[in-house]
């Protein structure tokens, strides 16, 4: 749920209200992406998150479309569950 509703808000509105706001594309996408990793309030682990959020501001620019991020957005946090795990299993 957190990355579909995380994905409508930075790309779907902040990223389209930042582009209609004639900001160039690129710093659209790098301005939400840097909120976007912000947001989680985690310093170790902001240019993991800034890096999602740049490759999911690109795909959604690219496309014009919510789905491919959504779906990065939905693998990123399963592998970071993942990781977790196995982390808590050693």
């Amino acid at each position: 749920m957190a990355p579909v509703v995380e994905e409508l808000f930075y790309r779907g509105l902040l990223l389209k209200a930042l582009e209609k706001r004639r900001m160039p594309v690129w710093a659209a996408v790098l301005v939400s992406s840097i909120l976007f990793a912000g947001m989680h309030m985690q310093t170790l682990q902001f240019p993991g998150l800034l890096l999602v959020g740049l490759v999911a501001g690109t795909l959604a620019a690219i496309t014009g479309r919510l789905g491919p991020s959504i779906w990065l957005h939905i693998g990123f946090n399963m592998t970071t569950v993942v990781a977790l795990f196995m982390e808590m299993r050693s």
